[in-house]
């Protein structure tokens, strides 16, 4: 058993399951081991939830195609995460769950960012951008991931339309700031 099997294996409770009713003791029950061998692998549950919603992300990442433009590309990732949250039952929720790890600070915020710091926004500026983006997204799906708001988003408008427009409105603050800063 390694890290790997041990993320993948929680994922799938996840899926199955929900994140409340996901537990070190069902995840070890999963994986066929006694409790404390998740524990040789990591300090906390809070660090796996981490590694989980990280796996979540980077495997959105991997699967953009390359050359895209910035804001096709931030587009295309919000789209694609956002699906990727909705196959987990509870995955807008466990990404505001887990705690930011090294793994996310160092490798995947930056390739979020790269996009961005590509097409000449200023450091500061890309990371506003790309931190908007994945709170709007989680924030949506969050609501799309309770029944009762779901329901009411329904009968007012069609949620994937709606999430693309919306999307569609912070891409253009974003261009706009693009702009102010590159003509100053």
């Amino acid at each position: 058993m390694n890290r790997n099997d041990i993320i993948e294996a929680g994922l799938r409770l996840v899926r199955e399951e929900g994140l409340g009713k996901f537990t070190t003791r069902r995840l070890a029950d999963a994986l066929q081991v006694q409790g404390p061998a998740l524990y040789h692998h990591y300090r906390s549950k809070e660090q796996l939830l981490g590694d989980m919603a990280n796996r979540i992300i980077e495997s959105t990442i991997d699967s953009m195609p390359s050359g895209l433009d910035w804001a096709v590309w931030n587009a295309s990732f919000a789209k694609r995460n956002r699906n990727a949250m909705l196959s987990y039952r509870d995955g807008a929720l466990l990404l505001i769950k887990a705690w930011p790890t090294d793994t996310m600070r160092r490798r995947t915020i930056p390739r979020l960012e790269a996009p961005m710091l590509g097409a000449g926004f200023p450091e500061q500026v890309a990371r506003e951008v790309s931190f908007s983006i994945a709170s709007f997204t989680i924030g949506w799906v969050l609501n799309e991931q309770n029944e009762q708001i779901r329901e009411f988003i329904v009968e007012r408008m069609d949620p994937d339309q709606a999430f693309e427009n919306a999307l569609e409105m912070l891409l253009d603050g974003a261009r706009i700031r693009l702009s102010r800063q590159t003509s100053s």
